[in-house]
């Protein structure tokens, strides 16, 4: 490598590190105060990077939050989209996904802050609205081909199950980001597990015993 090649790779190098400083920064901030309240000054003052640069790698302030969303949509796709190919149970494969989603939270707090806030509370841009969808169309998905091996109930409709069971978490993860539902660092762990028993639970035990007693007809 010449010296023009290895100072090119340095500042590569350093500009990958500054962005990604930035990123986390971004992602901090706009879980903590929400979007509209975020100014770049303030992404620039937590990332210790100067307010010109935010601008110089990211455009706007709708760029970064676009960047975040698509980012940990890909991840979140990624996921949906492995446990879909491993061959499990459709229920099993649902149950994974809440698990990951639960996880998500232990393990980075304000991206799931940043969800609940910017595309489930407050959706701000037409992009979150895509964004969502293509999460549920994943599950969707599933859920479909679950009722083609006859591992779901014929009668259920996809999306419906969808946003029943998306929603369940949704809203347990409301419940702690918003602290309807208190929880201390020192008992976090012991809540996430909770709530992924309880999800399991109603997929593998309340929700086939509410079906197996639910008189309905043929035609609806």
């Amino acid at each position: 490598m010449n010296i023009e090649s290895s100072l090119n790779s340095n500042t590569t190098q350093k500009r990958q590190i500054s962005e990604r400083k930035i990123f986390q920064a971004a992602i901090k901030v706009i879980a903590e105060q929400g979007y509209h309240n975020t100014r770049i000054s303030d992404i620039a003052k937590e990332a210790g990077v100067a307010y010109g640069l935010v601008y110089h790698y990211f455009g706007s302030k709708e760029n970064i939050m676009f960047i975040i969303l698509d980012e940990v949509t890909k991840k979140f796709s990624e996921k949906i989209e492995k446990i879909d190919s491993e061959n499990i149970h459709t229920l099993e494969k649902l149950a994974r996904i809440s698990d990951y989603m639960f996880d998500t939270y232990l393990a980075s707090k304000e991206i799931i802050q940043l969800l609940v806030r910017e595309i489930i509370k407050e959706p701000n841009i037409n992009k979150d609205k895509l964004i969502a969808e293509r999460i549920l169309d994943k599950i969707s998905h599933i859920i479909e081909n679950g009722k083609r091996k006859k591992e779901i109930y014929s009668f259920i409709e996809p999306k419906i199950l969808t946003l029943v069971f998306f929603g369940s978490i949704q809203m347990l993860l409301t419940s702690l980001v918003t602290n309807y539902y208190p929880i201390e660092e020192s008992n976090k762990t012991q809540v996430i597990k909770k709530f992924k028993k309880q999800i399991r639970g109603m997929l593998y035990k309340d929700m086939d015993k509410s079906l197996k007693s639910f008189s309905f007809s043929a035609d609806v």
